[in-house]
This record gives C-alpha cells, sequence and structure tokens, in this order.
C-alpha cells in the first residue's frame, strides 16, 4: 500500500502500543497482544494502565511500518483461507453503532448490508472499543429488560434479539479456550449466533447510510454461513487495526 492521509473512522491505539509484527512468527503467537483478550462485543484487558500511544506524527508513523508488514502477506476478507488469527484487508460498505447497556463495556460494531455487498460469497462484522472511534455514530441500548423493551415505541424487537444473541456468541467464545481459535462448524452456538447477529443488522440498518469503509482486521472467527445469509458461504468476525473512509467505485444504487 502506498504512503496515504489516512480518513480515520477507527484507529486501535491498543495494537499501536503493541511490538511491531514478526512475519516469521506463528499464527498462534501472532494472535493474541500481551495483556489483552478479545472476544465479540467485549474487551478483557489492562488498557487503563497503559501509557497512549503518543502524538499523532507517532502513530502515524508506526502504523505505516505496522501496515508495511502486514500488506501484501494479508488476504482479501473473501479469501477462502483466512482464518482466526490471520490479518485480511477489507473494502466494503458498511454501518456501524455503539452497544450500549450494562452488560458491555460499549462497543463498536461495523457491518456490512445484505443489499450492498461487493462479494456476496462471504459477510463481514468487525468489533472493537468505541474509545478507537474517530466518529460518534449512533449508540443502541442493548439492555436484556424484557418488560421495557416491551413497551419500546420502535426497535424493541431488535434490541431483545441482538442482546440474546450477543450472549450466546459471548457464551460460545468463552468456552473456547483461545478466542481465536474458537470451534465454527455450521450449527455451533458461535456460527447461529452470529448468523442472527447479522440478519438483525440488516433489518436494523438502510443499505442507503452504508459507507465505503476500508482498513485492516485480524479475524477472530470464521464461521460457514449454512445458506442462512442468502449467497454468502461465510462470514468473518474480525477486529479491526483501523477502518477509514474509502473512495467508492462505481457501483449500482442499492434496490428500494
Amino acid at each position: 500500500m502506498a504512503e496515504q492521509l489516512f480518513d480515520f473512522v477507527y484507529l486501535s491505539d491498543q495494537k499501536l502500543m503493541g511490538p511491531l509484527l514478526d512475519a516469521a512468527r506463528s499464527r498462534r503467537r501472532f494472535g493474541l497482544l500481551k495483556g489483552e483478550i478479545k472476544a465479540p462485543f467485549v474487551t478483557l484487558n489492562v488498557e487503563s494502565a497503559q501509557p497512549a500511544a503518543g502524538d499523532a506524527a507517532t502513530q502515524l508513523d508506526r502504523l505505516r511500518k505496522i501496515v508495511g508488514q502486514i500488506d501484501g502477506k494479508s488476504l482479501p476478507y473473501q479469501d477462502a483461507k483466512a482464518r482466526p488469527g490471520d490479518w485480511i484487508y477489507l473494502k466494503t460498505p458498511m454501518n456501524h453503532c455503539i452497544l450500549g447497556g450494562p452488560y458491555f463495556n460499549l462497543p463498536v460494531l461495523f457491518a456490512d448490508h445484505k443489499d450492498r455487498l461487493p462479494d456476496p460469497s462471504t459477510r463481514v462484522l468487525l468489533h472493537g472499543s468505541s474509545r478507537h472511534l474517530r466518529t460518534r455514530p449512533r449508540t443502541i441500548d442493548v439492555s436484556p429488560d424484557v418488560e421495557r423493551l416491551s413497551a419500546a415505541p420502535s426497535g424493541g424487537e431488535f434490541v431483545y434479539e441482538l442482546a440474546d444473541n450477543v450472549a450466546e456468541v459471548l457464551r460460545a467464545m468463552r468456552a473456547s479456550p483461545d478466542p481465536l481459535v474458537a470451534p465454527a462448524e455450521t450449527g455451533s452456538p458461535l456460527a447461529s449466533g452470529l448468523t442472527r447477529i447479522i440478519k438483525a443488522l440488516d433489518r436494523r440498518f438502510d443499505a442507503g447510510t452504508a459507507t465505503w469503509l476500508e482498513g485492516f482486521a485480524r479475524v477472530t472467527a470464521a464461521v460457514p454461513a449454512g445458506g442462512r445469509l442468502g449467497e454468502a458461504k461465510r462470514l468473518i468476525l474480525a477486529t479491526p487495526l483501523y477502518v477509514e473512509y474509502a473512495p467508492a467505485p462505481d457501483e449500482p444504487p442499492p434496490e428500494e
């Protein structure tokens, strides 16, 4: 990737503070940064005890060095060979939102949309910490309070469904000794929970609000879609190094 001016939506200071990547490392060693355990939508870490990543110029210089190491070695997110721990490059229209509520540490989700897929064979969902955002998207209160949700004027069913399926995914990830090698069989709780989350986000967001974004991310799970997401064969769940606005290629307008 040529040197560029980044127009950030999201930049992970935590990953910038980690050691520069070593291409000779094994997939497992390169998977988790010291002091950090990631699962979808939650991060258990010691970020608050660590120093800041430095000024903007230092961050950009370090980011360019990291991108220089992974560019050319990363896989397109649609690549069937992408596995947990691998780096992927993605460029696709996405919506993003913050999940709020007593059970969530304000995670952010980036989701593609079924009506704006450059490659319908693969769906992608990114998860990270909202403190790394450079924008401020909408916050969705995901509180599994059935009585409150049943009285919600709109969106209550969506919020309850999202809370229920996020909880299922968290249970599945916690059951694995290593979140980056979590089981991803078609019928597993992880696969079914992620599939339902993607469907819920498709219903919640409009294809017309999806913005072209690009960046690098590390795969958390690669899940067979099992025929439950249209033409998609796989769902990729990943945590981003950075996400930035991307120029939009020529594409047909979303269907009404």
